[in-house]
């Protein structure tokens, strides 16, 4: 699991990453993300998401995540 999945041992979220490299889906191909805002998700809590440095196309943080381990996987 990521520090992001993860709170630390005192109950705090730990600080979200300004920049991710990750995989675009748009462009298609490993880019910057740079964070650009938290959006609640269903259970209430706060999801980071990222805007492609190239296009511009935001992503929540789990997605960006699953994207790119599935790339370097196949």
């Amino acid at each position: 699991m990521t520090t992001l999945e993860n709170k630390t041992q005192d109950g705090n979220a730990p600080e979200t990453p300004k920049n991710l490299s990750a995989y675009c889906g748009v462009c298609k191909g490993g880019r910057v993300f740079v964070y650009a805002f938290d959006q609640p998700d269903f259970l209430g809590e706060n999801e980071p998401m990222y805007n492609c440095s190239a296009c511009k196309n935001s992503q929540a943080y789990q997605t960006l995540m699953q994207q790119f381990s599935e790339e370097v996987i196949k």
